[in-house]
């Protein structure tokens, strides 16, 4: 008798339990077809050149008629490119030799000598040759500024005082690739984040790609015997080695603060995104780093010795000045507009974002806008969620008044019979009293709360009667 009560109640459940589903279900989706489609990546190759001690020698001489200039370097186990530059000021035309030690002693004994690079006639103001290192055994070698007959340059006049005048750098460098494969599913959930105020939420030191990178770099450096200081230069040359772009021309926004990985797939990024990259990375590693800022501007501080150039005392910590923009900065170099500036300092600390997190912000919670149709916002999709859910509330609190607003009436009861049949158990008959009918339900009250299973205490009176009826 209590169908019609019951089905309106769990009409309700139902639809409530309905609405429910289909928000968890839009949640899910992404993520579920995420874990059963195969990643995509794309791939971004990196290179850079970095060699600790690199300078080997620069200066400016002035060779006289008839002698030369020799810049000596030991060459140990390793390999590189040993790049020899030279700018002639004034003076003949010269030689230039790389010797051994060996042909060096010739050389200087006036013998015939034989030489692994040349360069002759070098009547041009600028010159410059590279020699592979890797090909070259370990040794002492000579780089060798000719001013003499011995070579084939043809100098204008050797009667008299016919001095040249130069400039040189000589140096080792050594050229570095890297690929990194970045999940297209990741750099869309990055994209999608809204939230990009907190320099702590954007230091995703958790995310693979990036720990996979930082290990990578880490293993490359410590493979060349690289101590605290040459591996965060290698650190910051990898880091430098990426292009300036500026967020208005990449994104559209005067300032846009990118998650590293999103630095990493543009290959490029303003002072903020390199410098966060830098932290990030050297983060995984275990390094001590901060980020500092001098009017309109972004660098990292890495946490070492006054020794290594300009640094700022933090919470008794000295940070060195780290320039991630333009290459050729090194560890404490600072950049003439820099110099003399206030810097403020950030530190990297909160809960960073994961990839796969919801982004609950206004603007992206859930990332709903992905699948929400052009028409309807974010926003007015969170208005619809909260009305169901306060109508629902409402609904349950006040399910039990509404329950019995329309109450059936009980079924009409067959009149007493004066002399009811005795009851058949075999062959014998037993008396009986008359029968009595029931006494009526008690009218109906007031919703119970402290009995509310289900049923109110109404419900189960008629069940009661139900039963008795039955017999």
């Amino acid at each position: 008798m209590n169908s019609r009560i019951h089905f309106k109640i769990n009409f309700s459940s139902l639809v409530t339990t309905a609405i429910t589903a289909l928000v968890l279900i839009s949640m899910m989706v992404p993520i579920i077809g995420q874990a059963q489609g195969q990643e995509t990546y794309s791939v971004r190759q990196f290179e850079w050149e970095y060699a600790p001690d690199s300078l080997v020698k620069e200066g400016s001489t002035t060779i006289a008629e008839g002698n030369h200039y020799a810049i000596d370097y030991q060459l140990s186990a390793g390999d590189g490119v040993l790049e020899f530059t030279v700018i002639k000021n004034s003076g003949p035309n010269i030689d230039l030799f790389f010797l051994t030690h060996a042909n060096f002693l010739k050389y200087s004994d006036q013998e015939a000598f034989q030489y692994f690079l040349a360069y002759s006639d070098l009547d041009t103001a600028y010159a410059s040759r590279s020699i592979p290192l890797a090909s070259l055994s370990p040794g002492e070698y000579h780089i060798v500024i000719d001013n003499t007959e011995l070579g084939s340059a043809d100098p204008t006049s050797m009667a008299g005082n016919n001095p040249v005048n130069i400039e040189y750098d000589c140096s080792v460098t050594k050229s570095w690739e890297l690929q990194v494969q970045i999940p297209k599913s990741t750099l869309e959930a990055y994209e999608k984040v809204s939230q990009r105020s907190e320099y702590g939420y954007l230091a995703t030191t958790l995310d693979p790609t990036l720990v996979e990178l930082a290990r990578n770099l880490e293993s490359m450096a410590r493979d060349e015997g690289y101590d605290t200081y040459d591996e965060a230069s290698f650190f910051l040359t990898f880091v430098q080695s990426l292009l300036y772009t500026s967020d208005s021309i990449t994104t559209g926004f005067d300032e846009f603060p990118r998650f590293p990985l999103e630095t990493l797939a543009e290959q490029g990024g303003d002072c903020e995104d390199s410098s966060l990259l830098l932290a990030t990375l050297l983060k995984i590693i275990g390094s001590d780093v901060i980020l500092l800022s001098p009017p309109s501007h972004m660098a990292v501080g890495i946490a070492g010795e006054p020794s290594w150039g300009s640094y700022v005392t933090y919470q008794g910590v000295d940070y060195v000045y780290c320039e991630t923009t333009g290459e050729g900065w090194e560890i404490g170099e600072l950049p003439p507009e820099v110099q003399g500036a206030s810097i403020s300092v950030h530190e990297i600390t909160g809960d960073q974002y994961i990839p796969g997190d919801p982004d609950l912000s206004p603007e992206g919670l859930f990332g709903l806008e992905k699948y929400l149709p052009a028409n309807i916002s974010t926003e007015m999709c969170l208005i619809i969620i909260i009305v169901i859910l306060v109508v629902s509330l409402a609904g349950a609190k006040s399910r039990g008044s509404r329950r019995y607003q329309e109450p059936v009436a009980p079924q009409q009861q067959p009149a007493p019979r004066s002399q009811p049949p005795p009851p058949r158990y075999g062959s014998e008959r037993q008396d009986r009293q008359p029968y009595q009918p029931p006494p009526p339900p008690p009218p109906e009250g007031p919703y119970d709360e402290n009995n509310d299973d289900g049923y109110s205490n109404i419900d189960k009176g008629m069940d009661e009667l139900e039963r008795m009826m039955k017999k």
